[in-house]
């Protein structure tokens, strides 16, 4: 039982450092309300303009698209990573989408290990929605599992004091 534990606490700090450390205030390379091609640049030329960039979210629009792969050394994560800008062209928001479903499971424990428990969770007889308010990071951040497929969303965090209704 020991021995199981310390295996989790050894998986669990893997994630901790692959979540925390590259994102600071931002998603991993990129910062709210950039360019596509500062994202473009930021990326190292990892990320590429999307070829039909319609309407997907409100205004925002997909106008870049790439993959993403966790740094853990215990259990890699790959996404297809999907950049949204808004109407004046800054980056809006980051989804990741998980290429193997079979680590939704792994993939939401990782992020209650990260984030702690959810501030909302909704679940529905095909959904599941977990969101956090990650207030050192200034990150909205959610989980979304939907049938067998799931994702993460990185969005800017309101700040106080922004105007509401």
């Amino acid at each position: 039982m020991g021995v199981l534990i310390m295996r989790y606490s050894a998986i669990i700090l893997s994630f901790l450092g692959f979540y925390t450390q590259p994102a600071f205030a931002d998603w991993q390379y990129t910062k709210w309300g950039m360019t596509a091609n500062e994202v473009i640049a930021a990326s190292g030329k990892k990320v590429f303009p999307e070829l039909n960039p319609g309407t997907d979210k409100g205004d925002s629009k997909v106008k870049l698209r790439g993959t993403h792969v966790s740094e853990s050394p215990y259990e890699q994560f790959q996404f297809d990573a999907s950049f949204y800008f808004g109407s004046s062209e800054k980056l809006q928001d980051v989804v990741l989408d998980l290429k193997d479903s079979e680590k939704c499971p792994n993939l939401a424990g990782a992020m209650l290990t990260i984030y702690g428990p959810a501030q909302v969770e909704d679940r529905s007889s095909v959904s599941f929605l977990r969101t956090w308010w990650d207030r050192l990071n200034d990150n909205h951040v959610s989980y979304l599992r939907i049938g067998n497929k799931c994702s993460v969303t990185y969005k800017e965090m309101v700040k106080p004091g922004a105007k509401g209704l």
